[in-house]
């Protein structure tokens, strides 16, 4: 079932200009690169990998209906679940415990939720909804606003400080338009550290490409680390893992795909990165495959690998995708759609799948 693959080391030579002394030498980094195969491997379960994993039967009422369900976090043994429209917080047996859905334009309140994050030592909750990011305490109680010049796609808290992912699109330029993306880091506060450019895409025409499930920042034991994918049509892949280190982005992480980058007729690429997730036992990379869904599955301690159609398989044989809970820990989630037991009933509210590792 599994294949194993040899860890190439590669040394990479980047330069480093310094604000003070103008040009530095240049400083060595070291490249870890993983093979991923163009072949997929047998049918893989979870049980396959995992330590232990449940799934939880989201309570289904009145007060707790979602729509799709957008992210998941864990804080203090309850499940933060957030749709477009609000975060609904669960034990973990599945049972509604409160919620957040102050939904408006009045002081507290928002129109959709783009991304959320938990401070783990306040326990403070913010939520970026449009170009204003809004600070809830952990008794849910609003705090704060902030307006921001750019919307925020992504945030996530690293060793007390907040980064925000933020793009913007179709910037006219002479000939075409260009795509950008920027990392910011700021306080608890919302107070900008500083802003780093990650990429500028030239594009002859206005496009925008864009996945529901965008996981930009890994956090492990090792540090905070950066993945960017360029969703529009270009023949280039994405293949590249960073590491946030002070103000700078540092390539750690490189995946060699045996299946080669093509744009097809119907202008679709061949290969598509979705997310690359780095824990600190696993790297994981969603991504397509001539428009199938495959999840590539590397264990970077016992060097094992191997890559599953559409998802790996849970306890009732159903495809599912993992997503980022706890890396430091190894732990994921995935979500499952309930399916109707009664038609004369609501539909039940979607199934969370809590994943632990080996």
């Amino acid at each position: 079932m599994y294949k194993s693959y040899t860890i190439n080391i590669i040394i990479a030579i980047v330069s480093i200009y310094s604000s003070i002394v103008g040009c530095s030498a240049p400083i060595e980094y070291e490249l870890t690169s993983y093979t991923v195969p163009s072949q997929s491997d047998d049918i893989i379960n979870i049980s396959d990998l995992s330590e232990w994993s449940k799934e939880l039967q989201l309570e289904t009422s009145e007060n707790s209906l979602l729509s799709t369900v957008r992210d998941v976090k864990l804080y203090e043994s309850h499940l933060f679940v957030a749709d477009i429209n609000k975060i609904l917080i669960f034990d973990l047996g599945g049972k509604l415990v409160d919620k957040i859905s102050n939904q408006g334009d009045g002081p507290g309140e928002y129109n959709g939720i783009v991304t959320f994050a938990i401070d783990p030592k306040s326990g403070n909750i913010y939520i970026a909804s449009d170009s204003r990011i809004l600070i809830y305490d952990k008794f849910f109680n609003f705090k704060k606003e902030v307006k921001l010049s750019h919307g925020t796609d992504y945030i996530h808290f690293s060793e007390g400080n907040l980064y925000m992912f933020l793009k913007t699109y179709s910037n006219k330029i002479e000939d075409g338009f260009t795509n950008e993306a920027f990392l910011r880091k700021a306080s608890s506060d919302l107070e900008i550290e500083f802003t780093i450019p990650v990429k500028s895409v030239f594009l002859k025409e206005e496009m925008v490409g864009n996945y529901q499930y965008m996981h930009y920042i890994s956090e492990n034991k090792d540090g905070t680390f950066l993945y960017f994918p360029v969703l529009t049509r270009e023949n280039l892949l994405r293949d590249t893992v960073y590491q946030i280190v002070e103000k700078d982005l540092q390539p750690v992480i490189k995946l060699n795909f045996e299946k080669k980058q093509v744009i097809d007729d119907d202008g679709f690429k061949e290969l598509q990165i979705l997310n690359i997730l780095n824990s600190n036992s696993y790297l994981i990379c969603e991504y397509d495959q001539e428009r199938q869904r495959r999840l590539f599955i590397q264990n970077k301690v016992s060097g094992e690998s191997f890559v599953a159609k559409n998802g790996i398989l849970d306890s009732k044989k159903d495809p599912v995708i993992l997503r980022p809970l706890d890396l430091k820990n190894d732990l994921f989630f995935y979500i499952k759609t309930a399916k109707f037991s009664n038609r004369s009933k609501e539909e039940l509210n979607p199934i969370i799948g809590i994943v632990k590792l080996r």
